[in-house]
């Protein structure tokens, strides 16, 4: 039975958490990226910094890598979950109570309470 609930919880991490997580890291690295947009108003808007210019230049090679390192993030969360996915199919084809009750749960997994 305890390793029907593991496994149950691996389910949920892989079929859920995982995918909310790589959905929050997306969110983040598109906020990131729309930075951009204020590139020309950084540029020229001397309150900002004395050399505007030079700050946004910079501010702009950091957005990038941080950009680079949430997307990266995002879809490392996908591989990792479909790899954790899986672990729990093929421990689950092994048994069939465990293969029903995953089942039932991967379903409800699937439905968003109204």
């Amino acid at each position: 039975m305890s390793f029907q609930t593991n496994l149950e919880s691996l389910n949920n991490v892989a079929r859920k958490d995982l995918r909310d997580l790589s959905y929050v890291y997306a969110v983040l690295a598109n906020d990131a990226r729309n930075t951009s947009l204020a590139h020309g108003n950084m540029a020229a808007d001397p309150p900002v910094s004395p050399d505007g210019g030079a700050f946004a230049t910079s501010w702009a090679g950091l957005r990038d890598e941080v950009v680079k390192v949430l997307d990266a993030c995002a879809g490392n969360a996908v591989k990792i979950g479909k790899a954790m996915e899986h672990v729990v199919d093929t421990y689950a084809a092994t048994d069939a109570q465990i293969a029903d009750a995953m089942a039932r749960q991967t379903e409800s997994l699937n439905h968003t309470p109204a």
